[in-house]
């Protein structure tokens, strides 16, 4: 089988000849290296958008500045009921790169009308140019997905206003907060029509979901419902509905269960992640694991990796179910290591059945 078979396989719920492995076409440069993991099995993972966005009544003011050798990129919406701003920072001023949220769109009452109109006002339009192109470049070697947006609770959670505020203002000013979650909930409903249609087998909504931010009764009210809704739209049109899942999730496994999500992606086990995957595996029974390689561990020996790898194979047995992602940055240092280490294991002994 090659890689997009292997995946296929184990999407029609069989056992595939050889565990699938996998990697985010960003995390490992072209070379000498990623062309020897390929060679062993190892697959694409690439996402695509369906969709193009557009807010026609906002305008957006891009300024940038360097603090501290870091560059700071604020961004200010201007729309006709008021402007609101956020501020990113880069690893860099020289580098931007995956930038990260130093100041929330939301700061106090007065804003949240201003991001009720953006949302309001961004309209969703079709764009399967990017799947389809990204499907022949890909081929055989691996899977296309479409991506989404986070789901509204994690949006403003981690986009608009931050854990902290998060906390304080669904107790103060709950009316507010949740005027603005059903705002968001009914444009994604938009989105997630336009993906139904996408010419890709899978679905994958960013979560970035771990129990310490977005505790089991904040799941149980505001997530299980969206995630069983979209899943409606999506199983309607034959997709596999999946969601990035990489945090501690021992407190939401029940709950995760009772999710009609069919790919758990990006599952992080110890010693990161605090639930097995034999535990998860056995409360996830409808559910495929998707799961991502703890990259902590690439700061071990090669010997405690190849250990890792083979309690792994154990655990997964007899090979249904399963996938091994390479999800997070692993450090500059150690990737080649690690990756061909966990590449010869499966190669020389993650042929299935397990």
């Amino acid at each position: 089988m090659n890689v997009r078979q292997r995946i296929n396989t184990v999407f029609d719920g069989k056992i595939p000849d050889r565990i699938p492995f996998t990697l985010y076409p960003e995390l490992v440069p072209r070379g000498t290296v990623e062309r020897a993991i390929r060679n062993k099995g190892c697959g694409i993972f690439a996402e695509a958008i369906p969709y193009v966005e557009e807010k026609p009544d906002v305008k957006i003011i891009r300024e940038e500045r360097v603090e501290n050798h870091k560059k700071i990129v604020r961004e200010t919406y201007v729309t006709p009921v008021g402007e609101v701003y956020e501020e990113k920072i880069a690893y860099s001023q020289y580098f931007e790169g995956e930038m990260w949220l130093k100041k929330h769109m939301i700061k106090s009452l007065e804003d949240y009308p201003v991001v009720e109109f953006i949302i309001q006002n961004t309209v969703y339009h079709p764009e399967y140019n990017n799947l389809f192109m990204l499907q022949e470049y890909v081929g055989n070697d691996g899977i296309v997905s479409a991506r989404l947006d986070y789901p509204p609770f994690q949006k403003l959670l981690i986009f608009y206003l931050g854990f902290d505020r998060l906390v304080s203002d669904i107790y103060d000013y709950p009316d507010e907060v949740h005027k603005l979650l059903n705002c968001l909930d009914k444009k994604q409903d938009e989105m997630y029509k336009i993906a139904a249609g996408a010419p890709t087998r899978i679905v994958r909504c960013r979560s970035n979901l771990t129990s310490s931010t977005t505790p089991p009764p904040w799941f149980e009210k505001y997530l299980l419902p969206f995630y069983n809704k979209q899943a409606a739209v999506l199983h309607e049109k034959g997709k596999l509905y999946g969601a990035h899942f990489d945090g501690e999730l021992s407190a939401l496994v029940n709950l995760i269960a009772k999710t009609d999500l069919d790919i758990i992606e990006a599952f992080t086990p110890p010693p990161m992640g605090d639930l097995s995957l034999k535990k998860a595996r056995q409360l996830w029974e409808d559910k495929i694991i998707w799961a991502n390689f703890p990259s902590s561990l690439s700061l071990c020996a090669k010997f405690e990796i190849r250990q890792f790898m083979r309690n792994l194979l154990i655990e997964i047995a007899p090979g249904d179910r399963f996938i091994l992602g390479i999800t997070e940055d692993i450090p500059q240092k150690t990737w080649e290591k690690t990756l061909r280490t966990v590449a010869e294991v499966l190669y020389e002994e993650g042929n299935c059945p397990l």
